[in-house]
């Protein structure tokens, strides 16, 4: 049975909250899960069809060369204010012609896609070894190419919702063939409900070290943390896409994260390593936490108070060591979606002894 509220509100107190603390944390840590839920990860969504088509034709003609083709954002320069221009607008928003023609990679030869099997079904992955380039995909993918700043300890980007006018004209070419005489611009307000037929989700990868850590942090060669780092990122945002796709929940929140590396470190190296997660969070001199460490992107909204931070520090910590006691070597969808719906309470209460 799920913990009540009185009972989360004890192990946030036993951890050193005061009431108002406790409660603070209880809001964060609220997944809004229900008991009622339906796994609808047994089929490839939708977009899998179409970026099925972009895969083959990178083979060909490269991937840049290819996605550039068909998600006019990456022929658009980086810049301040240029979503408002009239221009950009008109292409991402109303699906016209795209003029524009930049070279916005440095090394656009070196991105590569692929269409990976994870264990929510098949999601695009685009990846490039360039961190700049790396940033600049992102900020034209995922922030309508204005300069968003990336944080050094971000190396993977998982974008959602993404409208794509190419599955669009595909869909209406059919439509139109499909019902001679009729209007599309009459359906088009009835399409737009149907987001599964025009909206995207794929991710973006970089292999630089994980959480901004370097190879020697771990005693290992640059090119061996590479391939782990890659390997880690990936899992972690395939995460993400399974309880998307499972409980419709995907948050910015030291849960999700805990769960994802999880899956990601278990996934690169055959088990949980409590001090691997520990140093990508800046809790690797526990108490003392390490400041930049990626912790501090996941203070909620609105964030946690120092106060409060300090104990969500402390439970983060146990939950770590806790699940380092399971000794698990290998991870799939059930056994994920059945961590996802415990919480940090849950986890930290594992150990027994400690509570």
């Amino acid at each position: 049975m799920p913990l009540c509220k009185e009972e989360r509100i004890g192990i946030f107190k036993h951890f050193g909250a005061t009431l108002e603390q406790a409660e603070e944390l209880f809001a964060y840590s609220r997944s809004g899960l229900t008991e009622q839920f339906t796994p609808n990860f047994s089929h490839d969504e939708p977009f899998i069809e179409t970026w099925n088509v972009y895969f083959k034709e990178s083979k060909k003609n490269g991937a840049f060369n290819t996605l550039r083709k068909y998600l006019p954002k990456l022929r658009f320069p980086v810049e301040e204010g240029i979503s408002e221009t009239e221009e950009y607008r008109n292409v991402t928003l109303k699906g016209e012609p795209c003029r524009s023609n930049v070279k916005l990679l440095s090394y656009p030869d070196a991105v590569k896609l692929d269409i990976y099997e994870s264990e929510a079904g098949k999601i695009p992955v685009i990846f490039t070894d360039n961190r700049d380039d790396f940033i600049t995909l992102v900020q034209a993918l995922a922030h309508k190419n204005e300069p968003f700043i990336i944080p050094a300890s971000m190396g993977a980007c998982m974008v959602k919702g993404f409208n794509n006018w190419d599955r669009i004209n595909r869909y209406r070419t059919v439509w139109e063939a499909e019902n001679i005489g009729k209007n599309w611009a009459d359906y088009f307000e009835e399409f737009q409900t149907h987001r599964e037929l025009y909206q995207d989700r794929f991710i973006i990868l970089s292999d630089n070290g994980y959480s901004g850590v370097d190879a020697a942090s771990f005693n290992l060669s640059e090119k061996k943390w590479k391939e782990l780092s890659l390997i880690i990122r990936r899992e972690h945002e395939c995460t993400h896409y399974l309880t998307q796709r499972v409980f419709g929940s995907a948050r910015n929140n030291m849960f999700d994260e805990l769960i994802a590396d999880y899956a990601g470190i278990v996934k690169a190296i055959g088990k949980f390593d409590a001090k691997w997660f520990l140093k990508f969070t800046g809790l690797e001199n526990f108490p003392e936490y390490r400041q930049g460490g990626r912790m501090d992107n996941y203070k909620g909204k609105p964030p946690l108070s120092d106060s409060a931070f300090i104990v969500l520090q402390k439970m983060v910590h146990q939950c770590a060591l806790n699940l380092e006691v399971k000794k698990q070597h290998s991870i799939d969808a059930a056994a994920l979606t059945e961590l996802y719906k415990l919480s940090l309470e849950e986890i930290v209460m594992q150990n027994p002894t400690h509570i």
